[in-house]
């Protein structure tokens, strides 16, 4: 029995073993074949709302319980988005217990899914995949889902996600990035219970070179309809690092809690601290609804901390200890996210004595546009410049056109005080509006004197398809203008002008590539420039090199600019076609100037020069602006220079003034150092009497109507700092030529000249005023003319010693041959001496010596003549020989004053002419000869025109004092027939004579002749009776009026 009931439960058993055994292998193979395949994923497509594919193989297992494995799953995408799946999982393992199911519970101790990536795909159109899938899921109704499986209740023990990872490919802007190995683990999931969970995952971003970490932690519990979940004690960690990095910098650090509502539908981080290259941020966001409206909210602060010592850390090549600041930077603002965008409001942001505030942002997320309104104290940009006005060139990649190329946005900068190269401006602005290629900026500012400057710019932006560079077209514009007072930067100068300024600049360029490892400072071997600078009506001054100044008042004054790229410039060398001019005009009718110049430039970049091979240069000038007179000067060159060889060159010049061409060539060499000037100088034709006529307005009437009629000049010079040279000076001035060679010593301001020449005849009396008629001498209509001022400025500023040789110096009808004699001036002191020559067969010695006080001139003349002819001297001053005999003169005079009145006024001294073995003759010149009988000779001719009455010796001594000659002694000794003895005087300063001369003959009473009247025209008075006019007649030969030899002399 015992045994019948043992082989009965062994054959139970074997027939429960073999129906499991027949059950599990119908299991297999019905969840392997075709139907459940079908059944499974039209339920996971009732699920997902989206096609599913099952590639792969479903198994069925008992141990440890049962459980599916499924392999090779797959949810489409739609097909907007490309065909990469929506999602795919290598292997899901779900294990579930078998009697809960009976009661309607499923309960699921693991849930494993091993291999599952996500794509996320933004369309050319904006839209993006998984967005749109969750926005349909909220609107679907799963109750026939549940209700097909009379599920109530769903127990999780475990879920596991391993090997995860999240692509994100961006077809609209051509970006790429993934999450990759995404881990979650939870504990058991059960309705109304808290399960702890954790999510780490990895973020690489090829392109972009970055790496992160992300870390969720917290507890999750399921509502016990599981009809929402509630996340409890949560907190985020990551770490963000990569290419991106400074060398030796840590990944930056993120810690945060994390508050899910989700009754509200909000998600929020408190206490977020963010830690990146030694900087500390922290603050907290906070969602909106994302179920309804979707948004961020918080505040961020980074906390104070010093960029110079962030700098020198990861970036050691930027030249930090250069800086005057970079000490102290925070940052905070509030932040708004939404679907409109991103904003920062109550932004504020410091950086050393720099505050900035306002709001700035974002809008959109597909065309995204930047906005900024910014509002700062003090800016001083001088203290930060060295950070880029480095050693190394800047490269178009420093410029980074193609992160500008995609900026979009618009926004503007205020500052209250910039300081920008050693200026302080104020109320500067900056503002910008860039659309994606086309940039435009606009600023403005005022600089301390009152100058506002202006700017703008568009910039294009492209990209050459041929060369996948960056290009680039550019076209700005400045404009400053000065207030009432002028420009400062001009006025500093020895030019000042006074007025309202305009001073204006353009800058433009062709679309140009840019490759970013070429030198950007090749844009100028495209760039064309304009400049000019504009004043109306106002006044201005130029301050010469000796201190004095030069006023002037104009009506308009313009100056311009321009340059355009010229072929020929290699490596470092930029060429530009330039043409620059001015036009100036005064206030006055023909007041004018105009400059122009024109040609070939080349300049450098890291060896800054400037070079020309000839600019062709023209100007004119009229009007009082030239020496005050309405009169033209113009000037016409080739102007060639070259910085490097440091040389400058005038060739071909013409420069035309006063009605005189003025010819030469220049050539300057050594700038650098101790310059030197070479050139020839030439003045073919000149009318010295239209010159003095055009710069006096006066006519100069001289007894020789020929008289300077006729110049010319020609010479070599050199200039160099220590002095300059005149060599071959040839010149010609009225038929007289003139040969010398000059020498002028440091300081070419106020030079000490060493000249030597030789001069043919100079006849001082053509270029004297016309003598006046006997009439007008008579009659004393003639007004004495006014004094004249000596040039005292100018006999002072004299330095110069040197000799001179005159073939034939004449003056005052007298005449010297030949003349020299040495001159030497200096510090107001002047001394003409060994002056030397031969007058009238004697000899001549004198000098002359000056010294120019304060507001006068001392001076002195010694004159010395020996065995001069007083006949030839007397044809020379009066046309006859009224007087013969050697004569010796000596002349010591002494006088001050600061007009030349003065000088005749304080005329003092002493005079002496000595005549030895002579004769005279005054009258009977136009006498005709008569015949007498005569008992012994028979007819005797008497000829009255030979007669003449001989003396062996005539003594003149005078003193003078304040120009009034007085006879000490005025004997004529004629023995045995006549003695005669002079008193009296004749006064320079007030052209009168009052002498008396007594005439003693033998036998015959005496008789004195007195001189009186004018100087000029003296008269004659001679006493009435026949014995003294046969006396007068045959022995003085006198009139009874004038003295015809004293008229003839004043002529």
């Amino acid at each position: 029995m015992i045994r019948r009931v043992g082989v009965f439960l062994f054959e139970v058993l074997v027939a429960c073993v073999l129906a499991v055994t027949a059950g599990l292998f119908w299991a297999s193979h019905y969840v392997d074949s075709e139907g459940f395949r079908l059944r499974l994923t039209a339920l996971a497509e009732e699920m997902v709302g989206r096609p599913v594919t099952l590639n792969g193989e479903v198994d069925i297992a008992l141990y440890p319980m049962p459980s599916l494995e499924i392999s090779g799953l797959a949810v489409a995408d739609d097909p907007e988005f490309g065909s990469a799946p929506l999602a795919e999982i290598d292997t899901l393992y779900v294990s579930v217990r078998l009697l809960p199911l009976f009661s309607g519970r499923v309960e699921i101790p693991s849930l494993l899914v091993h291999g599952m990536r996500a794509h996320v795909v933004r369309s050319k159109l904006g839209a993006i995949n998984w967005a749109m899938l969750l926005d349909t899921e909220r609107t679907r109704d799963f109750s026939s889902v549940d209700s097909a499986f009379g599920i109530e209740t769903v127990f999780i023990d475990e879920v596991e996600v391993v090997e995860a990872s999240v692509t994100y490919t961006d077809r609209k802007d051509g970006v790429q990035f993934a999450l990759s190995g995404i881990t979650l683990r939870t504990g058991g999931v059960h309705a109304g219970q808290r399960v702890p969970f954790v999510v780490s995952s990895s973020f690489s971003w090829d392109d972009g070179g970055i790496k992160s970490q992300l870390i969720l932690k917290g507890m999750i519990q399921a509502d016990e309809d599981w009809s929402g979940f509630t996340l409890k004690d949560a907190s985020v960690s990551g770490t963000v690092g990569g290419r991106f990095l400074p060398r030796g910098a840590s990944p930056g650090e993120m810690v945060a809690r994390l508050v899910v509502d989700m009754d509200k539908g909000t998600v929020g981080l408190d206490g977020l601290r963010i830690r990146f290259l030694g900087m500390l941020a922290e603050g907290s966001l906070q969602s909106g609804d994302l179920g309804s409206a979707p948004g961020v909210t918080g505040r961020i602060e980074v906390q104070p901390f010093v960029p110079a010592t962030v700098i020198s850390r990861y970036y050691p090549n930027i030249p930090v200890a250069k800086v005057d600041g970079l000490r102290r930077a925070a940052f905070a603002a509030s932040l708004a996210i939404d679907g409109k965008g991103v904003s920062l409001t109550d932004m504020t942001a410091t950086l050393d004595d720099l505050t900035l505030r306002g709001h700035a942002g974002l809008k959109g997320f597909d065309a995204h546009r930047y906005e900024f309104d910014l509002h700062g104290d003090t800016l001083d940009l001088d203290r930060y410049l060295p950070l880029v006005m480095t050693d190394e060139p800047f490269v178009w990649a420093d410029f980074h056109l193609p992160v500008f190329r995609a900026m979009r946005g618009k926004g503007s900068v205020q500052m209250n005080h910039l300081t920008l190269l050693g200026t302080r401006y104020s109320n500067a602005h900056l503002a910008l509006d860039a659309d994606a290629g086309p940039v435009q900026l606009e600023g403005a500012a005022t600089d301390p004197s009152g100058l506002k400057l202006g700017g703008k710019a568009r910039i294009v932006l492209g990209h050459d398809p041929a060369t996948q560079h960056p290009t680039l077209a550019l076209r700005g514009e400045l404009e400053a203008r000065s207030p009432a007072s002028g420009f400062a930067a001009i006025n500093a100068t020895a030019l000042r002008l006074t007025g309202q300024g305009v001073c204006s600049a353009q800058v433009e360029t062709p679309v140009m590539v840019c490759p970013p490892a070429v030198r950007s400072i090749g844009i100028l071997r495209a760039a064309s420039a304009k400049g000019a600078l504009r004043f109306g009506k106002g006044s201005g001054s130029f301050r010469h090199g000796d201190g004095k100044t030069r006023a002037f008042a104009f009506s308009q004054i313009e100056a311009t600019l321009a340059a355009k790229p010229l072929a020929g410039g290699k490596g470092d060398n930029f060429g530009f076609t330039v043409t620059a001019g001015m036009k100036g005009r005064g206030v006055k009718p023909g007041e004018t100037l105009s400059l122009t110049a024109s040609g070939p430039f080349f300049t450098g970049a890291d060896l800054p020069y400037a070079q020309s091979a000839g600019l062709a240069v023209a100007g004119q000038l009229s009007g009082p602006f030239y020496f005050g007179r309405h009169d033209v000067v113009s000037l016409n060159t080739a102007l060639a220079f070259d910085t490097r060889s440091h040389t400058l060159a005038l060739s071909g010049g013409v420069l035309n003034t006063l009605n005189t061409d003025i010819r030469g060539d220049i050539r300057v060499t050594d700038l650098d150092k101790r310059f030197k000037a070479t050139g020839t100088l030439s003045i073919t034709e000149a009318n010295p009497s239209r010159i003095i006529r055009l710069l006096s307005d006066k006519t100069i009437a001289t007894r020789d109507p020929n008289a300077l009629q006729k110049a010319s000049l020609s010479t070599r010079f050199t200039i160099q700092e220590d002095g300059f040279t005149l060599d071959d000076v040839n010149a010609e001035l009225d038929g007289m030529k003139i040969k010398a060679n000059v020498i002028g010593a440091a300081p070419l301001s106020d030079p000490m000249l060493s000249f030597a020449f030789t001069a043919g005849a100079l006849d001082i009396d053509r270029y004297l005023p016309p003598p006046q008629t006997d009439e007008e001498r008579r009659s004393g209509k003639t007004a004495k003319a006014p004094p004249v001022d000596l040039p005292l400025t100018f006999l002072r500023a004299l330095r110069l010693s040197g000799k001179g040789w005159f073939e034939e110096f004449k003056l005052g009808k007298v005449k010297a041959r030949p003349f020299s004699g040495q001159i030497s001036a200096d510090k107001g002191i002047i001394r003409v001496h060994e002056a030397k020559g031969t007058l009238h067969e004697g000899t001549l010695e004198g000098q002359i010596s000056g010294q120019v006080g304060k507001d006068s001139l001392f001076t002195q003349l010694r004159l010395q003549v020996r065995q001069m002819q007083a006949g030839l001297l007397m044809v020379d001053l009066a046309g006859r020989d009224y007087v013969r005999g050697d004569t010796d003169v000596d002349i010591d005079l002494k006088s001050s004053g600061r007009t030349d009145d003065d000088i005749l006024a304080n005329l003092n001294g002493t005079a002496r002419v000595l005549i030895r073995d002579g004769s005279f003759k005054f009258t009977g010149y136009d006498a005709k000869p008569t015949t007498t009988s005569d008992r012994r000779a028979g007819q005797v001719v008497d000829d009255p025109r030979t007669r003449r009455t001989v003396f062996s010796r005539a003594i003149n001594e005078f003193v003078v004092d304040k120009g009034v000659f007085t006879i000490t002694d005025f004997r004529i000794e004629a023995p045995p027939a006549l003695q005669s003895h002079g008193s009296g005087n004749f006064s320079l300063p007030d052209n009168t004579i009052n002498l008396a001369v007594r005439n003693d003959f033998v036998a015959v009473p005496s008789l004195t002749i007195e001189i009186v009247g004018k100087l000029s025209d003296p008269e004659v008075r001679v006493p009435k009776g026949k014995i003294l006019n046969d006396t007068v007649r045959n022995i003085l030969s006198l009139p009874e009026k004038s003295f015809n030899f004293l008229r003839d002399l004043f002529r």
